[in-house]
């Protein structure tokens, strides 16, 4: 099976998370494809990985396409590129149409996205004593949650519709037990992000409650324009443990 996989969509051994976001600093697009790229894609959602190679080879031109006389891997990486962010982007859409939150969930993870993307942009990561990028895709509170009815259900909704994934096991920097939420793996693409694990977006609870009730407010605050710009309400970047 995984021959066959390799086959059809090749092996991309050279992918370099900090080379990558280098070049996102340059208005470089990267481009995602390969076996290990699916895999670092997954948040458990296999029926989504197999509709995703379904629309590569789609995009490939069908079975006729990737037949035996194109060599491998038979999907370009530039259809293999293009189903992914597609997919990310049709996500989107749909969870707009969700009632009651949906318009807000999108807004939120958009804030999320973007703030997450300026980081990269002008924020070292303190990590590493090379210093690449500040490559986050998880928010990280100090302090354990305690949200107003109104944010607690879209919090509610950003976990049913898995467009973050929560770590109930948690810790935080203070050593408080909190939970960690990841950024749905295959969005990651759509923000112009990596797909390292191992910064964060590291956020007092106020800051969090903003996030969810006034995410253009919050991203407005905490998006950052310039290398010299940091977070009004103190640092938001944090190195932190892989996900689980």
């Amino acid at each position: 099976m995984a021959s066959c996989l390799t086959l059809l969509i090749g092996s991309n051994t050279g992918l370099n998370h900090n080379e990558e976001a280098r070049q996102i600093r340059e208005d470089h697009k990267s481009e995602f494809w390969g076996k290990e790229t699916l895999s670092r894609l997954c948040s458990g959602d296999i029926h989504y990985l197999i509709g995703l190679v379904r629309d590569m080879v789609a995009l490939s031109g069908g079975v006729s396409g990737i037949s035996a006389n194109r060599p491998a891997p038979r999907v370009p990486p530039a259809d293999q590129n293009k189903a992914i962010r597609e997919a990310a982007g049709n996500f989107l859409k749909n969870l707009r149409s969700i009632p009651r939150h949906g318009e807000r969930l999108v807004e939120v993870v958009t804030a999320f996205g973007n703030v997450a993307h300026s980081f990269l942009k002008f924020h070292d990561s303190t990590n590493e004593s090379a210093r690449p990028p500040h490559q986050a895709t998880r928010i990280e509170p100090y302090e354990p949650l305690t949200l107003s009815d109104e944010a607690q259900s879209i919090y509610d909704e950003l976990l049913r519709y898995s467009v973050f994934i929560e770590d109930v096991r948690g810790k935080s920097r203070r050593g408080k037990v909190v939970p960690r939420l990841y950024l749905r793996r295959f969005l990651i693409p759509h923000f112009n992000l990596t797909l390292s694990l191992r910064d964060s977006v590291q956020l007092e609870p106020r800051e969090f409650e903003q996030f969810l009730l006034n995410p253009r407010l919050f991203e407005d605050r905490f998006r950052l324009r310039s290398p010299e710009r940091s977070g009004p309400l103190g640092p938001l970047f944090g190195p932190g443990p892989e996900e689980p």
